[in-house]
């Protein structure tokens, strides 16, 4: 037992102790429910693919698989943070090619982006850096739904970018751009005070800095926004892969660290 303390600091350390065992219990108790609910989904996908006979049908069911596994993912690590505290979670990094992340972050939200009306295309690239795939999807997916749901634009495109020994993984879309001074006005916890674009962008932010990176912005009215995840280095690079995100012809105001 803590021993007491003049200001009173025992008894708030054993309510503190007992919020957590709390929290811990109702963790477990959501990621039961979860995993039942992810089988029950899985097995209908599963009995509905022996039923479609069609290419757009099975495309649209593997998109749909691709969401589901996502949300089982990311609910996961959802409830690994709430349980630890963001700030204590170690990312479990290892070498990994981004493209393959990023091709999955596409895949779960081509769906929406063809119901949007808007292009959505993941560039090529060769890169390979250390990063926790888990956190790094969740980071550039809110990204990429906040350009489906909020930019009013007609393309987005997802790629990565050389960035000294590390390089930046960009969403850049074609659409209405975002008011730069808002973003500059809008720092930390504020951004969860929101809804919409302003919780995506903190959420993706907190994820970066995780990660060991930033999140900044690039944007002009009517012109279009890009939304720039740099990832320290070292990061290797396959052949010609230099080549594969070509340089946009979108010229956008200042950066804006998120």
């Amino acid at each position: 037992m803590t021993a007491p303390t003049p200001d009173g600091g025992a008894p708030l350390t054993a309510r503190r102790e007992e919020l957590a065992d709390r929290r811990r219990e109702i963790v477990a108790d959501i990621r039961h429910d979860l995993k039942n609910a992810h089988l029950a989904a899985a097995a209908a996908l599963r009995r509905l693919g022996e039923l479609v006979n069609d290419d757009g049908s099975r495309a649209a069911l593997i998109g749909l698989e691709a969401a589901v596994d996502e949300v089982r993912v990311h609910s996961e690590r959802g409830l690994e943070l709430l349980s630890l505290g963001v700030d204590e979670v170690e990312p479990a990094t290892e070498p990994l090619a981004l493209e393959p992340i990023l091709r999955e972050v596409d895949m779960a939200r081509r769906a929406a982006a063809e119901q949007a009306g808007i292009d959505l295309q993941t560039l090529w690239s060769g890169a390979v850096a250390a990063v926790d795939r888990h956190l790094l999807a969740r980071c550039v997916g809110n990204l990429v739904t906040n350009a489906i749901e909020h930019s009013g634009a007609s393309r987005v495109l997802l790629g990565v970018r050389r960035h000294g020994s590390g390089c930046v993984i960009e969403v850049r879309d074609n659409g209405r751009g975002i008011d730069a001074a808002a973003v500059r006005g809008m720092e930390g916890q504020r951004w969860a005070e929101g809804s919409g674009r302003g919780l995506g962008l903190w959420i993706a932010s907190r994820f970066a800095r995780l990660l060991g990176g930033e999140l900044d912005v690039r944007t002009q009215a009517g012109r279009g926004t890009c939304f720039r995840v740099t990832l320290p280095g070292p990061v290797s690079w396959a052949p010609g892969s230099q080549r594969a995100a070509r340089p946009s012809r979108l010229r956008l105001d200042g950066r804006i660290v998120v």
